[in-house]
């Protein structure tokens, strides 16, 4: 008698860790909403204007349309201070574009596009899209002879194994 309250004690237990473990993947967790960041060129001048493009995912439960109907995009400078913020709106699926202007006035330097949404910014910062944006100074150049390789690969694994167009 006791062996089978053991067996049905512990199949309670195995129960709920598979339980907790499966919620953590519903549709409504909040934890999986990303961003992906395309800058429509890193290097600019001061007093122009780059076209900022993306798209906002959620990949609970395979869906892909996200929570948020908006975003905010963020210019930071060096000294890690906020330049320019935008409210951008997104698409029904999440896609969106934006043109974000360069201070006249802003110093030389590796400044920050940073992509957040409100309910992102009730988890940690580091789940934000963050881009260099090179204003008034150029990439360094290299010897790309020496810095290719013919033995670079490239694989591309779908989360979930699900491939979303």
């Amino acid at each position: 008698m006791k062996s089978v309250i053991r067996i049905i004690f512990f199949a309670t237990i195995i129960w709920l860790v598979s339980a907790i473990g499966a919620w953590a993947q519903l549709a409504h967790d909040l934890r999986t909403e990303q961003i992906a960041l395309c800058l429509q060129r890193t290097e600019c001048l001061p007093g122009d204007t780059v076209m900022v493009t993306g798209q906002v995912t959620c990949i609970a439960a395979n869906r892909f349309e996200p929570y948020s109907k908006y975003l905010y995009l963020e210019l930071i400078d060096s000294n890690d201070s906020v330049v320019c913020r935008q409210k951008v709106a997104c698409l029904a699926q999440g896609a969106f574009s934006t043109l974000l202007p360069v201070d006249p006035l802003a110093h030389s330097g590796v400044y920050y596009v940073r992509a957040y949404t409100r309910m992102m910014r009730s988890f940690s910062p580091l789940s934000f899209a963050v881009e260099p944006l090179l204003v008034g100074v150029t990439y360094p150049e290299t010897n790309r002879s020496t810095t290719t390789s013919a033995d670079v690969r490239c694989t591309i694994v779908p989360h979930g194994g699900h491939l979303h167009a």
